[in-house]
């Protein structure tokens, strides 16, 4: 078995400006940035600090969602077998 490039649980931690995201063992994978109101987001095009909270608290889901697969059986009209699909996987919040 491998061992994982970047362990769960992926945490989320504000920091001045936006979000940093970390994993169990403290290394820092992604650093989200917001601007404090609307009006200053929409003046420099970037993200509010309710957006970037969101886009980090989503990138800290990924492992478990990409982990969690999930099938369904579906049956065509003509009366062939059965088939597996993959469906995507359901939770990410954007």
């Amino acid at each position: 078995m491998t061992t994982r490039r970047f362990p769960p649980p992926l945490t989320v931690e504000q920091i001045p400006g936006g979000y940093k995201v970390n994993d169990a063992t403290g290394q820092s994978l992604a650093y989200v940035y917001g601007r404090e109101t609307q009006a200053d987001a929409d003046i420099a095009h970037v993200l509010t600090m309710d957006e970037a909270r969101r886009v980090a608290s989503n990138i800290a889901k990924l492992p478990s969602v990409l982990m969690a697969q999930t099938y369904t059986i579906e049956r065509s009209v003509t009366s062939s077998p059965l088939h597996w699909y993959e469906r995507k996987p359901q939770g990410l919040c954007i």
